[in-house]
């Protein structure tokens, strides 16, 4: 299990967003550690903005 450092957190109709630093290879279905939570991911969004390489987008 991989401990991220969150940045953001939002929660949309479809499920909850999560912002998270990624220097890390990560895969759906994995369980991931961010704030003592443990979440699994639904799916993955890249990139959330051109320009910020470090930032993923997680759908859990």
């Amino acid at each position: 299990m991989k401990e991220l450092e969150l940045i953001a957190e939002y929660e949309t109709s479809f499920g909850k967003i999560l912002l998270v630093k990624g220097c890390e290879t990560l895969k759906v279905g994995e369980n991931i550690l961010v704030k003592d939570k443990i979440y699994k991911i639904k799916r993955i969004i890249l990139p959330t903005r051109p320009t910020q390489n470090d930032v993923i987008s997680i759908l859990v």
